[in-house]
């Protein structure tokens, strides 16, 4: 609940004509009081309680006070004539004793003042005046009656907390009798009414003087800030114990305004997107998909793969490292490498290289379009994974974190609606102070990566290559579909390279060995993916925003690196991790 609004405060009496007013008569200040364009006549409109006696009265056992309050107008001259109203106030925890007014409605003078005279009772009570007037708000008397004497109180605000003083607006004070509330049993969004005046300060660090309160009792000070709206963002409060305030005297004190923590008020929908390149540079065959891409790639791979047959280790890798007869034979004729491993057009000595050739020469399977599907496929579902998810309040330090769906570029996985076993996650610590910032603790879920990048690949690349769930068999496919001139397979491919060095046709006879270790390099990746799942591990520290100063969180943000916020997110396998950097954004649902 929000705190009640503020009771009306007593405006400083900081104007011309109410220095005129105390001394008595307009002759005091002349002529120019009731000249709207005076500088010294603050501008006001409404009722102001004059002091002596203030809002805050104490008065012994049948004792008397003059009330007065002043009129004025919206340009703040004073109105004359002007009947006001008196009457006494109670609610439940106070009591008149007794007390009554010399009259209810009392005419203002020609300084637009209206006098009435407080008789007190015989006991301990407390009670309020009001007066009103037509069109303007009423204003309150705060009246105490004791027998025991009074004292003052100056309470100064402290700040204590992150969050910049100067950012709050104002400061609200309330003070209350013991046992109406204690610091012990206070509800800062659900405050009782208090039998004694408002108080509000312009800053934190500010005085504010509460006077004549009854001596030797017990009281409860609190404050709050606020900046733009009613709920208090910054509190505190304090107790002070009967023998702090002694009749006739005025205790000092400090009251440490703390700030307030932010709070999930309602469920947050997340969206992740989460780097890949960690895990896909991990992965086998990455050498030779980074090849494939390049504007010669295919003839590029197949020179690389037959250059490595020769060597007849058995460890081919078709990286275009391995040393044999065939490869010495190719190298003045192959492609000068580029800075990202492509071979190009020329040879060493600027001449058609081998690689453009054999490029020229190819037909067959994979057609440039359907070589790019599977290229690009691939980059796609080894970029960037985007996970929807809804982060839900469970209490103020508990959260509950649920899977909504995953995409891998334009293929997009409903995990509600899919067989995952766990895809929500509950009782995860949640951390929210003062500070701007929410966390985490690390929770986990059946994400199964593995299972999502291979059905990715299936219909962002295999589908439009042509070679729907052949994802293991690429190696293999990709052989077979070598059509040079008449000739297809490894024979065209022997006969072109050959004969293009002008050796026999024998000098490339391991060419039928490529295809196996094609399948491992050209597949693998695919197959180690759906294999181990790479489950999904996840812990948050992000920046909070509260755009509406309500101590609610509107939004979060984390970026890899950036200061204040951490978003550590580990794809995981039975024998390895890998911690992924991520950003990640968040708004009510």
């Amino acid at each position: 609940m929000p705190i009640p609004i503020p009771l009306p405060i007593v405006r400083p009496m900081a104007s011309l004509a109410l220095a005129c007013a105390l001394a008595g008569s307009l002759a005091a200040c002349g002529d120019d009081l009731r000249n709207p364009a005076d500088a010294g006549v603050q501008r006001s409109t409404g009722l102001e309680i004059l002091t002596p006696p203030g809002d805050s009265i104490g008065l012994g056992f049948s004792e008397s006070a003059t009330l007065r309050v002043r009129h004025i107008d919206d340009q703040g001259l004073p109105i004359s004539g002007a009947a006001l109203t008196f009457k006494l106030v109670t609610s439940p925890g106070e009591a008149t004793g007794g007390a009554s007014l010399s009259t209810a409605v009392a005419t203002t003078d020609e300084l637009g003042i209206a006098r009435v005279d407080l008789l007190s009772g015989a006991e301990r009570v407390n009670f309020r005046v009001e007066v009103s007037a037509a069109q303007a708000p009423p204003v309150l008397f705060y009246i105490q009656v004791s027998e025991q004497g009074f004292a003052n109180l100056k309470v100064r605000s402290v700040h204590d907390g992150p969050r910049d003083p100067e950012s709050y607006e104002r400061v609200q004070l309330r003070i209350y009798s013991q046992p109406q509330i204690s610091c012990q049993s206070l509800d800062f969004d659900d405050l009782p009414m208090s039998f004694f005046p408002s108080r509000v300060q312009s800053a934190l660090g500010d005085t504010s003087t509460y006077a004549n309160l009854a001596a030797d009792e017990s009281y409860t000070v609190i404050a709050w800030a606020e900046r733009g709206t009613s709920r208090a963002l910054a509190t505190g409060c304090l107790d002070l114990a009967a023998d702090k305030l002694r009749s006739g005297a005025t205790f000092e004190a400090s009251l440490t305004v703390v700030d307030r923590s932010y709070e999930l008020s309602g469920p947050l929908l997340l969206q992740s997107e989460i780097d890949l390149s960690l895990l896909r540079d991990s992965l086998a065959g990455q050498r030779t998909w980074e090849g494939l891409a390049c504007p010669l790639g295919r003839a590029q791979l197949l020179l690389d793969c037959l250059a490595d047959a020769q060597v007849g280790d058995g460890l081919m890798d078709c990286d275009g490292e391995s040393a044999s007869a065939l490869s010495t034979a190719m190298a003045p004729r192959r492609g000068v490498l580029d800075a990202n491993g492509c071979r190009g057009a020329l040879d060493s000595v600027g001449a058609a290289s081998i690689d453009s050739q054999l490029a020229a020469s190819l037909g067959g399977w994979p057609s440039e379009d359907e070589l790019n599907a599977l290229t690009i496929g691939r980059s796609t579902v080894l970029d960037v994974l985007q996970l929807r998810s809804r982060l839900s309040p469970q209490s103020s330090n508990v959260a509950s974190h649920r899977l909504l769906e995953a995409a891998l570029g334009d293929f997009v996985t409903d995990l509600v609606a899919s067989d995952r076993p766990v895809i929500e996650a509950t009782g995860v610590p949640l951390g929210l102070s003062a500070s701007p910032v929410l966390t985490l603790g690390r929770h986990g879920f059946t994400l199964r990566y593995g299972q999502l990048a291979a059905e990715a690949y299936e219909q962002l690349s295999l589908e439009p290559a042509n070679v729907a769930t052949l994802g293991a068999s690429l190696g293999t496919e990709f052989m077979t579909g070598i059509s040079v001139g008449a000739q297809t397979g490894c024979t065209a491919l022997e006969t072109l390279v050959c004969s293009n060095l002008a050796l026999p046709a024998s000098c490339a006879n391991g060419c039928s060995t490529i295809a196996t270790p094609l399948n491992t390099l050209l597949g693998e990746w695919l197959a180690q993916l759906a294999s181990t799942g790479l489950d999904f591990d996840f812990a948050l520290q992000a920046a909070s925003d509260d755009d509406n100063d309500d101590l609610a969180v509107d939004r979060i943000t984390v970026s890899d690196g950036a200061e204040g916020g951490q978003l550590d997110i580990e794809l995981s396998t039975s024998s390895e991790s890998f911690a992924l950097p991520a950003t990640l954004s968040g708004s009510p649902e």
